[in-house]
């Protein structure tokens, strides 16, 4: 993977680093259901964990 050397205007770092999170806590939450969690399910289980994060 290559990592240009230039960043695209309005790119946000913060931004970036919330997504990276929140991608991280979903796939743990996705591996915990065995790979086989509905979306719902995967939904409701983050939203009662989470809660407090302000993601919806």
């Amino acid at each position: 993977m290559s990592i240009p050397l230039k960043l695209r205007s309005g790119f946000s770092f913060d931004e970036a680093i919330l997504m990276a999170k929140f991608s991280k806590r979903s796939y743990e939450i996705f591996q915990v259901g065995g790979g086989s969690v509905e979306d719902a399910e995967v939904q409701d289980i983050y939203n009662s964990l989470y809660k407090n994060e302000g993601w919806k």
